[in-house]
């Protein structure tokens, strides 16, 4: 994607109104090609660390249907309906297509419900060190050297201690981008990415080991819910 020059917005539709897809593509002079990956958006996830991301993010391959992909550009826009029709490579019927991509979207709401703890605990840390260093600011303008005799050390202590807490609370839905060593698979997150590739896998309708481990990912999450 040419991120540099003039741009068209591009979204996808089902056949009830709803945006399943955004993205953009380049809009130079000529003809212009753009290329739709059969996917709908990924669904949202925490921020990690470039090394981390051994490949961006996609959403589940979108059910055979009809379409309608509208491109925008400025104050222009136009529309054209696309049919959409299922791998002629797999003879998997309608019903277990289905299956699969429900499932598929049931992990991925569950997967943004853990972003969602995630990003407010991680929100709530950045608050309590905000009022932490302005807490050391006050101290540094008084010129107190001595820690003990700081009047804002029961704030520091009990900031410091909600802090210990909500990284442990963190834990229960994954493991932050600096977490040290080989940690524990004991998260949330890591049994819905679990589950995620092993229905993404195989396009059939989920088997019972699937549901075994979409149920063990929904009681973890839940588990850190509580």
């Amino acid at each position: 994607e040419d991120d540099k020059g003039p741009q068209v917005d591009i979204e996808v539709a089902d056949e009830q109104g709803n945006v399943i897809r955004r993205f953009k593509a380049p809009a130079k002079r000529g003809v212009n090609r753009a290329t739709w990956d059969m996917r709908r958006d990924a669904f949202r996830e925490p921020p990690r660390l470039p090394e981390q991301r051994f490949f961006e993010p996609q959403g589940p391959e979108v059910l055979p249907g009809t379409y309608t992909v509208t491109v925008k550009y400025k104050e222009h826009q136009a529309s054209s309906k696309v049919r959409v029709g299922g791998d002629p490579r797999a003879s998997i019927s309608d019903t277990d297509r289905k299956s699969n991509f429900d499932a598929l979207v049931k992990l991925g709401k569950m997967q943004e419900t853990a972003t969602d703890a995630i990003e407010k605990i991680q929100g709530t840390k950045s608050d309590i060190d905000v009022v932490l260093r302005k807490a050391d600011a006050l101290d540094r303008m008084a010129a107190l050297k001595d820690p003990e005799k700081s009047p804002y050390k029961s704030l520091r202590e009990s900031g410091n201690k909600l802090k210990k807490q909500l990284e442990e609370l963190e834990r229960k839905f994954w493991q932050p981008p600096k977490t040290k060593g080989i940690p524990p698979e004991t998260d949330a997150m890591n049994k819905i990415s679990y589950a995620q590739q092993a229905i993404d896998s195989a396009p059939g309708s989920p088997t019972p080991s699937h549901q075994a481990h979409m149920k063990v990912a929904e009681n973890f999450l839940k588990k850190a819910q509580d």
